[in-house]
């Protein structure tokens, strides 16, 4: 599974947001945005790939019951 995340540049330095975008279009729209509205002075979006494999997987107990 692919998402993208926003890395922005301010005044300070580049910093990437914690929000994944689900899809390419909507992280285009969400870059050109934060131009736009004078948020960032560059945006660059980033490939995020999400594995099929955990690497960590926890279960609990309800009411007594192994889960």
């Amino acid at each position: 599974m692919q998402g993208y995340l926003l890395e922005v540049l301010f005044p300070t330095g580049w910093r990437r947001s914690g929000n994944i975008l689900w899809r390419f279009a909507e992280a285009e729209v969400a870059a050109r945005a934060a131009i736009a509205e004078d948020e960032a002075r560059a945006v660059r979006v980033l490939p995020v790939r999400v594995l099929r494999t955990s690497v960590l997987e926890l279960t609990g107990e309800h009411a007594g019951e192994p889960a």
